[in-house]
């Protein structure tokens, strides 16, 4: 666990609330251009299972011909929990 994930657990747990149902993230095509970016979403993945029941990851696209490539990146991540692939149609 990286140290932002460490601040944010830190904060969750001062907190004394109700963990949440659900954490989104938003991210474009550009940030999974990026070096290690499945990497992180992997870790992402693991952290946000901890305190949620539900993960929603929207990749906002530009570029509807990477589409499909973008979904089957996305179908390999290797996540605690099966994640669900959905395009634009969806």
């Amino acid at each position: 666990m990286g140290l932002y994930e460490r601040y944010l657990a830190l904060r969750i747990a001062r907190h004394g609330g109700d963990l949440p149902d659900h954490v989104a993230l938003v991210i474009t095509e550009r940030d999974l251009l990026e070096r290690g970016a499945y990497e992180t979403l992997t870790d992402f993945f693991e952290w946000a299972i901890e305190y949620a029941s539900q993960v929603t990851v929207y990749v906002s696209v530009l570029d509807a011909a990477a589409v499909p490539a973008l979904q089957r990146e996305l179908e390999t991540i290797d996540a605690p929990r099966p994640v669900a692939v959905r395009g634009p149609e969806d």
